[in-house]
């Protein structure tokens, strides 16, 4: 089995051929405030480093936000991790995560969590993604 096929990088995908593995996943919705927001995720595996990778950016935001990140044992839980510029400080970064859970109805759930300066992780966001058919 190929690294590609065991990090099963997209939702429910595993591929043994690792540029099948990289998936790009466009999205929009309406954030609390009423404004639209649009989001391009890619994701891939990088055999060299044995880890996934991927980057994000949205509308709202001025950063590309760069992945990396490994997938749990289970094949089913995929934490990807960056730093990004600070909430408070913007001229300083802290640490971020996407985790991603790919369910057995087939559905992909994602929340966000920021580290904060107490040394504890505090979600803020989550969301779920279903295919349009």
């Amino acid at each position: 089995m190929s690294d590609a096929t065991q990090a099963g990088v997209a939702p429910r995908l595993r591929s043994r051929n690792p540029e099948a593995a990289a998936r790009v996943a466009e999205s929009s919705g309406k954030m609390p405030d009423g404004n639209m927001i649009g989001a391009i995720l890619t994701l891939g595996y990088d055999a060299s480093k044995k880890k996934c990778v991927g980057s994000w950016i949205g509308s709202p935001m001025t950063t590309l936000f760069v992945y990396e990140g490994e997938l749990d044992a289970k094949g089913e839980t995929l934490p990807l991790n960056c730093t990004v510029p600070g909430w408070n400080d913007p001229t300083k970064t802290m640490p971020y995560q996407d985790i991603h859970e790919m369910r057995k109805d087939g559905t992909r759930l994602m929340r966000s969590q920021a580290l904060g300066p107490d040394g504890k992780w505090m979600q803020f966001m989550s969301a779920t993604y279903r295919r349009v058919t």
